[in-house]
């Protein structure tokens, strides 16, 4: 590609005449750049200009008004949507596999499953960490070119039209909806309507193939492929993790790999970073779920730690967005929190009032400052978990030091 196709795609404006130079890539991050590429700005970007030319850029792409001559300066109306624009080129200029994975739970999990097990045989592009919105997967479609053999994307929201708007950039040719769940009730107010958000994943090919949880109250009655906990002789070590492994095969299958070297490649793959994380401290043992929470999940995670020995310490901070339903979901919690024999009880959050039991926080600091000087066991099991906002890794990382007793 050369700054002439730059221009022509997003239809921009250079500021002057130019070397029309090929580049090398197109990036939102100064700190990434190297020599040859192409710096498009998104929101406060701007302010970091001369470090990406310093980094060796050709020149920047704005919606600002900047008036510099000694770069060149390419002026969209939107850079967002010049974003947008450059995912969508270079997607339709791909023609193999490209699976987008969504759900209220396990998109991550599925994700990490499905791409670990297919990298094993080929050259695997999947978004990081938790980048899901439309921002994060179009970064991850700008490093897209055919020496990948497949993309594995996970697919996030927080309202209806975003999956739909971020399916027509995708186009899968393979579409997985882990669960309708409880994630995202404040702003879309029932499961019917999380349904119909999470069904906009084949917006952008009718063709695709669909694959469903068959267990999902919801999801059974769509018409697509099913997938059952029981279905394969294969068996998750944390059983609330079955169904995201039975995905993973059923994809991995579908890409034509055999049944044997997918479960030998299970077998070998870690849970992605801070989820049902075991830390071994002595006899003490730390799990670390902090990535992410919903009512579903953390009843999975309490479902695990009730079968094991030692006093339990369970620490829960806020399921967020969940608007109206907050206080009703919280109180939802007390039955299973109160199945569990032996056990301390630490929450975070105004809507764990409605629990009439624990230790109660207002806000992550509030609760190191306490467990800071609080008599833990050395052999007490320790089950941390909450959403993101939060930053209970930062709990976790206490835990994991040797002065707490």
């Amino acid at each position: 590609m050369r700054i002439t196709d730059v221009i022509r795609i997003i239809n921009g404006t250079p500021n002057h005449a130019f070397n029309d130079f090929c580049i090398n890539s197109i990036k939102t991050d100064s700190r990434d750049i190297k020599k040859g590429d192409i710096f498009l700005i998104i929101n406060a970007g701007y302010l970091y200009i001369d470090i990406a030319i310093a980094n060796g850029a050709l020149g920047v792409i704005v919606e600002q008004e900047i008036t510099r001559e000694d770069i060149l300066i390419i002026k969209v109306t939107s850079t967002k949507e010049a974003l947008k624009k450059f995912a969508s080129f270079f997607r339709n200029q791909y023609s193999k596999p490209v699976i987008a994975i969504t759900g209220s739970v396990g998109k991550t999990t599925t994700k990490e499953l499905i791409g670990g097990v297919l990298a094993s045989t080929r050259k695997v592009l999947k978004n990081e960490g938790n980048k899901n919105n439309i921002i994060g997967i179009c970064n991850t479609l700008l490093k897209l070119d055919n020496s990948y053999e497949c993309v594995v994307l996970e697919v996030g929201m927080n309202h209806l039209l975003e999956i739909h708007e971020i399916s027509l950039i995708v186009k899968p040719t393979i579409c997985l909806i882990t669960s309708i769940g409880s994630s995202h009730l404040g702003n879309l107010k029932s499961k019917r309507n999380i349904l119909k958000a999470k069904m906009e994943i084949i917006d952008g090919n009718k063709y695709a193939l669909l694959i469903l949880n068959g267990e999902d109250n919801f999801l059974k009655k769509i018409k697509g492929m099913k997938c059952y906990r029981n279905e394969f002789p294969y068996t998750a070590f944390f059983k609330h993790l079955q169904m995201n492994y039975i995905f993973a095969i059923q994809v991995c299958l579908f890409m034509g790999m055999s049944y044997d070297a997918i479960t030998a490649q299970l077998d070998k793959l870690p849970l992605y970073n801070q989820r049902m994380n075991i830390i071994y401290r002595g006899n003490r043992i730390i799990i670390d779920d902090s990535y992410n929470a919903s009512y579903e999940s953390i009843l999975g995670g309490l479902k695990y730690i009730q079968n094991l020995k030692g006093r339990k310490v369970i620490i829960l901070g806020e399921i967020l967005e969940l608007g109206r339903h907050s206080k009703k979901i919280h109180r939802k919690l007390i039955k299973p929190l109160k199945k569990i024999k032996n056990c301390v009880y630490f929450f975070v959050g105004g809507a764990f009032n409605t629990i009439p039991f624990g230790n109660h926080f207002q806000n992550t600091n509030e609760l190191i400052h306490f467990i800071s000087d609080y008599s833990f066991l050395l052999d007490d099991v320790i089950y941390i978990k909450a959403s993101h906002a939060w930053g209970f890794e930062k709990v976790v990382k206490l835990f994991q030091k040797e002065f707490i007793f």
